[in-house]
C-alpha cells in the first residue's frame, strides 16, 4: 500500500481532485492532440496579447509571426513580459534554471502551472513505474529540501567526483536505500552500471529507472539495463516548463507533450523542419500565465521522427543536451551540472560559459546584464577552486559576449584539454 499516496489523496483533496483532472486530460489526448492543443493554443495567445505589453506591442495573432523568444531576450524585457505587477512576483512560486545556453534565471508561475507539472511527472512517470510517494533515489546537485525529501518518499545522491571512491559508495547508498525507482542523469548512472558490471555488485529490486537532463546513448541504455535488470526511459523536461517528452515503448524516441504545450522543431529561419531533420526545439508553455512563454527557445536541438495532423509527434534524437565532461586537476570527472548550480541564485547574469584548456588552466566567463554595473562573483572563484582543486590555474572573465559554434549553438560546457587528447 502506498501509504504518501492515500495521505495526499485523504489531506489534500481538492489539490489531488485538480492533479487527477490533469492527469487524466494527457491521457486521453497524448496520442491525438491536434483537436485540445489549437483550443489551448488559441486562448493562451488571445490571453498573452490581452494581459503582456511585449505582446501586444509585436501586433500578430499568428503563432507562425510570433518571434523565437530567447532568454536574453525575455530577461532584458522582463517588466513588459510579465503579466503581474513586478511588486507583487514575490507572491508566487518560482523556478531557477541555468538551462543549455547557461543562460541562469528566475521564472514566476501561478499554482495552475504547478499542478501540470506534477500531473504531467505522474503521467509520464507512471511509464517507470513512479507514483506519487514512490520510493526513489534522486540525483541532483542542487541541495535539496528535508521537508520535500520526507514527503516525496524521496532520497538524494549527490554527484561530484565521479570517481572509483564516489561510485562504490553511490552503490553502498542504493543497496541500503533499496528504492524502487531511480531518478538521475544517464552518465552518471552509466559509471555506475559499468562498474557493477565489471566486478559484478547486484542492485536487485529496482522497478523503474529515468534518465533527465542529458541524451542517454544506446551504451548507456544498455549498460544500465544490464545492470539493473530494467530498461532506462528518458524524461525530456526543463525546470521552468515541465516534461515536454518521455521515451515510451522500445527504443530511443520520445513520444512529445503537445498536449500542455506547443513544441516546434525549427530551422534557423524559423520554419518548422521535415521528419528526419534537425532543428531548435521551440516552446509555447499554455500553463505561464505569469510569465507567457511564445515560441520560447529552450536552447536544444531535436531531430523530429515523426508528425501528426501537424504537430511534431515524436523525436529521436536531443542533440542539444549532449554536454562535456570536466576534469579535476588530478584527472577525477566532474558531472557538469556541478559548475551549473553555482551561479543560479545570480540574476544580473544573463549567460555563462565554462571552458577547461588544459589538466589545470579553466576559464569561467559571464556575461551580465550590464558589463560596467555588476555584483561580485568572488565567491564563484573560491567555489570552483574547491571544486576543481586548490592548485587549478582559473580565470573569471566578464565578458560583453559569448560567441556561438558554428552550429549556431552556444554550449556553457567545453573541454579542450581531453579534446586535444
Amino acid at each position: 500500500m502506498n501509504i504518501r499516496k492515500t495521505a495526499f489523496e485523504l489531506l489534500k483533496k481538492n489539490e489531488y481532485q485538480i492533479i487527477t483532472d490533469k492527469y487524466n486530460e494527457i491521457k486521453a489526448n497524448i496520442h491525438n492532440p491536434s483537436p485540445i492543443n489549437n483550443e489551448k493554443l488559441n486562448k493562451f495567445i488571445k490571453f498573452a496579447i490581452e494581459n503582456s505589453f511585449y505582446y501586444q506591442n509585436l501586433k500578430v495573432n499568428k503563432i507562425s509571426e510570433f518571434p523565437v523568444l530567447t532568454k536574453e531576450i525575455l530577461k532584458l524585457n522582463m517588466e513588459n513580459i510579465i503579466t503581474v505587477d513586478k511588486n507583487k512576483l514575490q507572491d508566487y512560486p518560482f523556478m531557477t534554471t541555468s538551462g543549455s545556453y547557461g543562460t541562469p534565471f528566475k521564472f514566476y508561475v501561478n499554482q495552475n502551472k504547478r499542478y501540470s507539472q506534477q500531473a504531467e511527472v505522474l503521467y509520464f512517470g507512471l511509464l517507470s513505474n513512479f507514483d506519487i510517494g514512490t520510493k526513489h533515489i534522486y540525483c541532483r546537485a542542487i541541495n535539496p529540501n528535508l521537508k520535500n525529501q520526507l514527503i516525496k518518499n524521496q532520497y538524494v545522491l549527490k554527484p561530484e567526483k565521479i570517481d572509483k571512491e564516489w561510485i562504490i559508495n553511490a552503490i553502498k547508498y542504493i543497496q541500503k536505500v533499496k528504492p524502487e525507482v531511480i531518478i538521475s542523469y544517464p552518465t552518471v548512472l552509466n559509471n555506475i552500471a559499468v562498474f557493477m558490471k565489471k566486478y559484478k555488485t547486484p542492485i536487485r529490486g529496482v522497478e523503474g529507472i529515468i534518465t533527465i537532463g542529458e541524451s542517454m546513448t544506446e551504451e548507456a541504455r544498455k549498460n544500465i539495463t544490464d545492470s539493473f535488470g530494467v530498461e532506462p526511459y528518458s524524461r525530456y523536461s526543463t525546470e521552468e516548463l515541465g516534461v515536454l517528452g518521455n521515451n515510451y515503448g522500445s527504443g530511443s524516441h520520445m513520444l512529445i507533450n503537445q498536449v500542455n504545450y506547443l513544441i516546434e522543431v525549427l530551422d534557423d529561419n524559423n520554419t518548422p523542419v521535415k521528419e528526419n531533420e534537425v532543428g531548435k526545439v521551440v516552446v509555447t508553455d499554455f500553463n505561464s500565465h505569469i510569465t507567457p512563454l511564445i515560441r520560447y527557445d529552450t536552447g536544444d536541438l531535436a531531430r523530429v521522427k515523426s508528425y501528426k495532423e501537424g504537430l511534431v509527434y515524436e523525436i529521436d534524437n536531443l542533440e542539444g543536451r549532449k554536454i562535456e565532461t570536466i576534469y579535476t586537476t588530478k584527472g577525477t570527472p566532474l558531472t557538469p551540472f556541478v559548475i551549473n548550480s553555482l551561479l543560479r541564485t545570480y540574476e544580473d547574469v544573463v549567460q555563462f560559459q565554462f571552458i577547461q584548456y588544459s589538466q589545470d588552466e579553466y576559464e569561467m566567463k559571464i556575461l551580465p546584464i550590464d558589463v560596467n554595473n555588476h555584483v561580485s562573483y568572488e565567491s564563484v572563484y573560491e567555489e570552483l577552486k574547491n571544486i576543481l582543486g586548490k592548485d587549478s590555474r582559473i580565470k573569471l572573465n566578464i565578458v560583453s559576449e559569448i560567441e556561438t559554434l558554428r552550429s549556431g549553438k552556444r554550449p556553457y560546457i567545453i573541454n579542450l584539454y581531453r579534446k586535444e587528447q
